[in-house]
């Protein structure tokens, strides 16, 4: 239960007016409902409270979901606003209507209406009240870019729980919230009812700490509301979303927003200073902020002596006063960098030193679903299945295979419809780099048709690739390149990585990269 009054003092600063229909007639709930609305008044007007005071029993967004005493956020969609729900809303038990623009004309009586000035900051915030600010009662992690998120958040879950330490996590893959309370995750950062019921349900598992990714749409839409990170991890910025963002600058400074507003006072941001926007996003921490920066080339925490192999990685990690090897079963470079933001995070805010992170990972093997996920077929041919689906993530995991000295590399990938098209010809240009052979296929084409999405890929692969293969149907992609592949090739199958579905036509079905690679084990 929410205190109207509490719910008022949190989103005041945004409120720009409100109205209200007076009740008509007399009784308990015509009383209640003037109640509701002079309390509006005194909080809003006066900066007190109104005895007896009003409970809210719920916060939504979704007008299905409304139950009595609820408040109701219109927030305007993508597709559709929420505003168009506000009768249905009311009908279901809502009593409190926020809105960015005034439903006065579809005001019930007994109803208050508060115009914001951004629907969805506002019902964020409501979301963290409503739960009683749950993470303010656990150490809060974060981890922000555009690649290396998950694996990252994976990483620090397992090493504070392989210390003892519980830890909740939210990422793309999964939702963990403790006491053995696991969900599939639909998103890299659920919406803000959902986020902080979560949050609320790991201190009740008694979490001490969470991790979670922290998207740019969430940022961009203030999912996340007061959130303060103790620390946070900024893994690489390249090209992703512009669909969304527009411009790599917009990405930048949406992304920048984890780290310059909801970061706490004296938290650590840990940046990977070999890349461009990490190395410039170092230099534009506010003051309170203390930043640890890491790089081959820059940073004040230096990579060196790595070593990749079928086995795994290693790698040394020094400033001037310290020097750590570590070993992992992770492969590639890219890791070896996930690897090095999340042992100098733990390490930098006293949670786990690096000489712990280092034991732990040395006699921990790591798995992380569809990223770099292997899988032995016969006839000694090896596959890899990985979610990368930018440019940038595919000639990472590419150059980590090449440095494994396979025969051959087969590349079988599509790119997702509806979103950025900007990156099909670099992702085809990324493939044709560093592979034999590359089969294109749909990824998820959702509205698009898989054959436009093909040829803007391929418009980026030189004309002179000594092998290419169009097969659409992403079933038969995988099998033609398993039968294409001999003894000591590498097959890597990217885009869709740990997802289990294609999104065609609008239609989703099931389908997992994995599941059609372990047909061909049995």
């Amino acid at each position: 239960m929410l205190k109207y009054a509490l719910a008022l003092r949190t989103i005041k600063h945004l409120i720009l007016d409100r109205c209200f229909v007076r009740p008509i007639g007399d009784g308990a709930e015509a009383e209640a409902a003037l109640d509701l609305i002079m309390e509006t008044v005194s909080v809003l007007d006066y900066d007190c409270d109104y005895l007896p005071g009003a409970g809210i029993t719920q916060v939504t967004n979704d007008s299905r979901q409304v139950k009595s005493d609820s408040i109701f956020a219109a927030i305007p969609g993508a597709t559709v606003n929420g505003e168009k729900f506000a009768i249905q809303a009311q009908n279901n038990g809502a009593k409190v209507l926020i809105s960015e623009h005034s439903l006065e004309s579809v005001l019930q009586p007994g109803r208050v209406n508060l115009l914001v000035k951004n629907a969805y900051t506002a019902y964020a915030l409501l979301c963290e009240a409503f739960h009683d600010f749950p993470a303010g009662k656990l150490c809060c992690l974060a981890v922000t870019g555009t690649n290396g998120k998950t694996t990252t958040a994976m990483l620090t879950r397992t090493l504070l729980q392989q210390a003892n330490q519980k830890c909740g996590m939210i990422s793309t893959v999964e939702y963990d919230l403790g006491a053995m309370e696991k969900l599939v995750a639909d998103r890299t950062t659920p919406e803000a009812g959902r986020l902080f019921d979560f949050f609320d349900r790991m201190v009740k598992n008694q979490q001490q700490s969470m991790i979670m990714e922290v998207s740019s749409h969430a940022l961009h839409q203030n999912r996340i509301g007061n959130l303060r990170f103790q620390g946070a991890v900024f893994t690489n910025l390249t090209g992703d979303h512009l669909d969304y963002h527009g411009t790599m600058e917009e990405y930048y400074q949406v992304k920048k927003r984890l780290f310059t507003k909801h970061l706490a006072d004296n938290a650590t941001a840990v940046i990977n200073c070999d890349d461009a926007y990490g190395l410039r996003l170092s230099q534009e921490l506010p003051p309170a902020v203390k930043a640890v920066t890491f790089g081959r080339k820059h940073g004040a925490w230096r990579i060196s002596n790595e070593v990749l192999s079928h086995c795994g990685s290693s790698f040394t990690l020094s400033n001037a006063d310290c020097s750590r090897t570590f070993c992992c079963n992770l492969n590639g470079m890219h890791n070896i960098y996930n690897l090095a933001g999340t042992v100098l995070l733990l390490d930098a805010l006293k949670l786990l030193s690096l000489e712990d992170s280092a034991a732990i990972l040395q006699n921990t093997p790591i798995a992380v679903p569809g990223r770099l996920e292997r899988f032995d077929l016969p006839d000694a041919i090896t596959a890899f299945v990985d979610y990368a689906h930018t440019h940038d993530a595919l000639s990472n995991v590419l150059s980590s295979l090449k440095a494994l000295d396979f025969k051959r590399i087969i590349t079988v990938f599509g790119a997702g419809g509806d979103r950025d098209k900007s990156k099909r010809p670099l992702m085809g240009k990324a493939a044709a780099d560093q592979s034999d052979v590359i089969i294109l296929t749909s990824d998820n084409p959702r509205s698009e048709d898989p054959m436009q999405i093909i040829d803007e890929i391929r418009s980026g692969i030189p004309e002179n690739f000594p092998q290419l293969v169009i097969e659409p149907d992403r079933h038969q992609a995988i099998t033609l390149a398993i039968k294409m592949a001999a003894a000591g090739d590498a097959l890597l199958i990217a885009g869709k990585g740990h997802e289990n579905y294609q999104i065609i036509n609008g239609t989703t079905h099931h389908f997992d990269d994995r599941e059609v690679l372990r047909e061909f084990q049995l």
